[in-house]
């Protein structure tokens, strides 16, 4: 008993050595704990983009499929470096597309997939389709293959895939989806 007594009348506090061990031990415990904090943090942010990129893409092929169910003339190919769009749509069964009639283009501007002119989404790299034309000839005719029944309507379905933007260490992302444009027409101009 004396002996605790004797510790705790004792008025001696902490020698320099042992404060520098203290903060030491500190210093190392708190550059752990931070180390993995900001590889917690650092793991999120990239799971979070690529979160986002993947959900972009699937946001614009939904909204590209949901359009095609709609409209009763498609035409794809617009391969011509001449022109941005990618796939136009007509809504109203008019020949033709008019954007102002409610009609629909869609097409690929840099890095965006834009709706009647209008950032739909971003950092795409590509947008393709299959069947990628329905008229390889450029004779306003459906392609043979593609119209079986020989009625003029397509017979198929479309198949749409949409490539995100690689983004730093992350790799582009292909979302894929198929959509039936069974009995539409060809859009003639």
């Amino acid at each position: 008993m004396s002996k605790l007594k004797w510790i705790l009348n004792n008025n001696r506090g902490f020698t320099l050595v042992e404060i520098l061990i203290g903060m030491a031990l500190f210093s190392i415990l708190s550059l752990s704990v931070w180390s993995i904090m900001n590889h917690a943090s650092n793991s999120s942010n990239r799971t979070y983009t690529k979160i986002e990129a993947v959900e972009n893409a699937r946001v614009a092929l939904d909204f590209m499929i949901d359009e095609i169910r709609r409209a009763q003339k498609i035409k794809i190919d617009y391969l011509s470096p001449t022109s941005n769009i990618i796939l136009g749509l007509d809504i109203n069964g008019t020949d033709g597309i008019l954007t102002g009639s409610g009609d629909v283009e869609f097409s690929l501007v840099g890095n965006e997939i834009r709706y009647n002119g209008t950032e739909l989404v971003s950092n795409i790299q590509s947008v393709t389709f299959e069947p990628s034309s329905f008229d390889q000839d450029n004779d306003g005719k459906l392609d043979s293959e593609l119209d079986v029944n020989k009625d003029g309507l397509i017979d198929k379905n479309l198949k749409i895939t949409i490539e995100t933007m690689p983004q730093g260490d992350m790799p582009s992302y292909k979302i894929t989806g198929e959509v039936s444009i069974r009995y539409k027409e060809l859009v003639t101009n």
